[in-house]
This record gives C-alpha cells, structure tokens and sequence, in this order.
C-alpha cells in the first residue's frame, strides 16, 4: 500500500513521486490498498471491538486487593 523509500534517499523520492505522477494505475492501486487498510484495521467497529473485548477481559479477571 505504499512505496518503500530509505530515508534521506533524495533520488528514490523523487523516483517514487514521479512514479505516482506519471503512473495513474499504481497510483490508484496504491490509493486503493491504503484506504483497505486504514479501514480495515482502524474504522469505527474495529476500535470498538477491540475496547469491547478489553472491558470484558478485564471484568472477567480475578481482582485481588490487598
């Protein structure tokens, strides 16, 4: 869902813009693959799944106070 750079590599950025300039197919599979995995692993439901099942390990946990 994106093109690897090394960091600092001034030529492999302007490779990879050029690329997403020039090159309407990647770029829309590229756009395509982020918004799948953004949404898939960040949506509403997700994080409310995942804060549901927090509370739940946490209530079904032994709590001992001293």
């Amino acid at each position: 869902n994106g093109i690897l750079i090394h960091s600092g590599d001034h030529k492999q950025i302007k490779d990879a813009v050029q690329i997403m300039l020039e090159d309407p197919e990647t770029r829309q599979r590229i756009a395509a693959s982020g918004y799948e995995t953004v949404s898939s692993k960040f949506s509403f439901q997700v994080r409310m799944d995942k804060i549901a099942a927090i509370y739940k390990k946490l209530s079904t946990t032994p709590f001992d106070c001293p």
